[in-house]
């Protein structure tokens, strides 16, 4: 098997990137002077619910085997991690640590996002259109 074989199967992840849009809603950092501690953010007290734009970018058969090989609680973090990259392509965050340290507001929503783009991702079972009892067989219809 050569590489414009492997090309014409789509084995080769192409490096397009992907640009999503999220919901996030948080609430946002009260200005630093109004912080207790410094280093320790306060937050105002009205949540904002605002749109913005993600780049993902496909993951590779490296990424694919680190997410899967990574614990339960790592695996979205290291999906994150990876995935998840500036306009120009380059990864947003510095670590696999600092991956892990962001807020659920966002990780959530990266992770949904990252996932609405996998080919591999569990399907939702759609639920049953009817409702009730069913119906009765034939046989018993009979008696």
């Amino acid at each position: 098997m050569d590489f414009k074989t492997l090309q014409s199967l789509g084995a080769i992840v192409p490096k397009t990137l992907f640009k999503r849009q999220i919901t996030l809603t948080y609430k946002p950092p009260k200005p630093e002077t109004e912080w207790a501690e410094a280093g320790n953010p306060e937050f105002q007290d009205e949540e904002v619910t605002e749109p913005y734009d993600v780049f993902i970018r496909l993951p590779s058969a490296a990424d694919a085997i680190e997410i899967a090989t990574a614990s339960e609680r790592d695996r979205p973090f290291v999906g994150i991690y990876r995935c998840w990259v500036n306009e120009d392509g380059t990864e947003v965050l510095p670590s696999l640590e600092m991956a892990a340290s962001i807020r659920p507001w966002l990780a959530l929503p990266l992770w949904d996002a990252i996932n609405s783009l996998s080919p591999t991702r569990a399907k939702k079972s759609k639920p049953s259109k009817r409702g009730g009892a069913s119906s009765p067989s034939s046989s018993a219809a009979a008696q």
